[in-house]
């Protein structure tokens, strides 16, 4: 039986001056948990500035983690290219798969060596696992991400996980006339949802892992069915 471990109620949150992280980060401290965030800018909630697909700053995270002693993770971090395939090169492809999909297995690798007993991920994917992208090379990265993840919680017994998967969000790049316009069209509640409504379901995750866990949920105002 997996053993009972108090939590320390704090998470790690990864790209979190992003505009999603930034929102997750913020829930998360109303609701009383220490943050620790990183990201590779600066930002109200981050702790460390790292880029978690060079293995040479892993070992910097290893000593955060190590120090602050957190029950878990909340992935918020990513690259969105926004290419057509044949629009992409080599190096892109390697940039997006090496920030969406290898440095998500590498950080939860490390998480869960340093914390084997009682564990908890949350993984921010995107509804383009599901449904494809402009990007297929994004849409495929956050695809395997779900399928390690999900593999996660049946492999590891002492592991909580489960994946959130947005659709638009209002934010600069969705709102943009031409991008507003599309999803609206398709939006069964007339508008994008907002980050903090996103945030708050991530949140609630978190907090519901056990219950959760193994479970892909979408975030999206219906566009995934209309």
């Amino acid at each position: 039986m997996p053993r009972e471990i108090e939590p320390t109620r704090s998470v790690l949150i990864t790209g979190a001056a992003g505009v999603l992280g930034r929102a997750v980060a913020t829930e998360m401290t109303r609701r009383a948990w220490t943050v620790i965030g990183v990201d590779i800018t600066q930002g109200p909630h981050v702790s460390a500035i790292l880029d978690l697909s060079s293995d040479d700053e892993l070992s910097t995270l290893e000593t955060l983690v190590k120090r602050r002693s957190v029950d878990g993770a909340i992935f918020c971090h990513g690259h969105l290219g926004r290419l057509e395939l044949l629009s992409t090169t080599s190096e892109e492809i390697s940039l997006t798969l090496n920030n969406n999909l290898m440095s998500t297995i590498k950080v939860a690798k490390l998480l869960l060596l340093l914390n084997p007993e009682a564990f908890k991920i949350v993984h921010v994917g995107s509804l383009a696992a599901e449904t494809g992208a402009t990007d297929p090379i994004y849409a495929a990265s956050k695809a395997a991400c779900r399928a390690f993840v999900l593999s996660l919680a049946r492999s590891h017994l002492n592991c909580r996980c489960c994946v959130i998967e947005p659709g638009p969000f209002e934010s600069q790049m969705n709102t943009s006339k031409g991008n507003s316009l599309k999803y609206l069209s398709r939006s069964p509640i007339g508008r994008l949802i907002t980050p903090h409504e996103v945030a708050q379901v991530i949140c609630s995750a978190w907090e519901c892992a056990e219950a959760l866990n193994g479970s892909v949920i979408p975030v999206d105002g219906g566009i995934r069915i209309s």
